[in-house]
């Protein structure tokens, strides 16, 4: 009988969840997308809810991403808790609600109010910060006119309501000839403000009175950041997001025009454009590594799991794809399935993971199978690219195919041929090539064309190429090139409906 060993699943929580997060504090949150994604945590400002972030989480969640949006306490659906709540308490109900799903690190966004919530998040939980993106918001502690200001509107609020209010600061929150000219978003922010209990808003406004200077721990983020305004913002202006940008070594300042100060809801388009290039450009680095990676990673380093004929079961890979992947004497299978019905199947790690038979059964009566492809890693050679960058090969059939399979594809090449860069199975790094001339291939133009290629992946950063065995001449290529085999592989787009 076969060993096996089993990684956990992770699971997702729908929307409209409440977790207890302190003695009769109780935060509603939703958590919405793929469960793989990179968690990204939306804190909303003051006096709002999670209904500010519609615009982000629909991007965000159409881009692969995992969103989770809180109401803060005293707003929302949340408990109201009268007094005076400080940042730091609100940053420790939101500890507690990405513990409760289970997620140790995140993307932590937050906007005016949100985005003090997030330096005190960071201040407090650095570890737990996998970037930041700060927007609309000041790291400068308060002055005593301040403190004396936010303290009389607390007890303005209290006595009157937030009625009043929200009718003075509408032209403020939004750009003045918004308040028209969008009227469903001025219609949105009304609500919103009108809507927040006044309990609520007047505890947060006492604890902002009393907040800290970040502008020193801001010195000390260490995680890609994002610094974003709204180019008419008068409550948080650009000097402000100019100052916190000045602050943070490596970060990306993005001012959004013709917005005031709530520019994701003013231009939602321009605002997660700016969001969503930045993203993108940190995602590998973001991502929770898939566990197939490390075996991968360890197999270019010479560490291959023991030859003991046994299969080690891994989750499903993002995406809804699947993979057998044979070492030698060891097979790992990224699944869906539980272990026990892989066990059923009686696959083994001496070639019986990649056996036809067993694909089907990974696959379902009516899923794709890929080919069976040799896995070969060599080591990139970095310093002065030799290939560049192609702006026009999106209709290319090796893009197009490498899209299909593989995230964050990039093109290069010359009148020799076309190579791909992107990250491929378990995000490892990978490469393929393919010459304008076949026929070039007994030329060595392959070899030159893949040893150029290494130019583009840092110096001693592993680096993979998936070959068909039966493809000869691309094999003996590659391994001419340096390229070592480690193993063999099978990818699966699993079909179970008919099961």
């Amino acid at each position: 009988m076969n060993s096996f060993r089993t990684a956990p699943t992770s699971a997702i929580r729908a929307s409209a969840c409440e977790v207890l997060v302190a003695t009769g504090v109780t935060i509603s949150y939703d958590d919405l997308g793929s469960p793989a994604g990179v968690p990204v945590l939306l804190i909303h400002g003051h006096p709002f809810n999670r209904s500010m972030w519609r615009p982000q989480v629909d991007a965000l969640v159409a881009a692969g991403y995992r969103v989770v949006v809180p109401d803060l306490r005293g707003y929302g659906q949340s408990t109201v808790v009268p007094g005076a709540t400080l940042l730091s308490d609100f940053a420790q109900d939101l500890a507690g609600v990405l513990s409760h799903i289970g997620t140790e690190r995140a993307v932590v966004v937050g906007l005016s109010m949100g985005g003090q919530i997030a330096m005190e998040f960071h201040r407090r939980h650095p570890e737990r910060v996998a970037a930041l993106v700060l927007a609309d918001t000041s790291p400068v502690a308060e002055t005593e006119q301040g403190r004396g200001f936010r303290n009389a509107l607390a007890d303005r609020l209290l006595a009157e309501g937030m009625e009043g209010y929200a009718a003075e600061v509408i032209d403020k929150m939004i750009a003045p000839h918004h308040v028209t000219g969008l009227p469903e978003v001025a219609g949105h922010v009304l609500d919103m403000m009108r809507g927040t209990a006044p309990a609520g808003a007047a505890a947060a406004l006492r604890g902002r009175a009393e907040r800290p200077d970040y502008r020193r721990t801001l010195r000390d983020v260490r995680v890609p950041t994002l610094v974003m305004v709204g180019s008419d913002d008068t409550y948080t202006p650009v000097e402000q997001a100019e100052l916190v940008h000045g602050l943070v070594t490596g970060s990306t300042l993005a001012v959004v025009d013709d917005a005031a100060h709530l520019p994701n809801l003013e231009q939602p388009e321009r605002f997660n454009a700016a969001l969503l290039a930045f993203l993108d450009a940190h995602r590998r680095a973001l991502a929770p590594p898939h566990p197939l990676l490390e075996y991968l990673l360890g197999a270019a380093e010479g560490r291959f799991p023991p030859a003991d004929g046994a299969v080690t079961v891994l989750p499903a890979l993002p995406g809804g794809l699947e993979c057998s992947v044979a070492f030698t004497g060891h097979a790992v299978v990224a699944t869906a399935l539980p272990a026990a019905q892989v066990h059923a199947h009686e696959p083994d790690g001496f070639g019986g993971s990649l056996s036809p038979d067993f694909l089907r059964a990974l696959a379902g009566p009516t899923g794709r199978i890929g080919s069976v492809d040799a896995i070969l890693v060599d080591r990139g050679s970095g310093g002065t690219p030799r290939l560049r960058p192609l702006t026009d090969a999106d209709d290319h059939p090796r893009v197009r195919y490498a899209r299909q399979l593989r995230s964050g594809v990039r093109a290069f090449g010359d009148e020799r041929g076309l190579v791909t860069l992107a990250a491929g199975l378990a995000g490892r790094t990978e490469l393929s090539i393919e010459l304008h001339q076949p026929a070039d291939g007994g030329r060595g133009h392959g070899r030159a064309l893949l040893a150029d290629a290494l130019t583009l992946v840092p110096e001693g950063e592993a680096v993979y190429a998936a070959v068909a065995p039966g493809n000869a001449r691309s094999l003996r290529a590659f391994l001419a090139t340096g390229f070592t085999p480690i193993g063999a592989e099978a990818l699966v787009r699993p079909d179970r409906s008919q099961v």
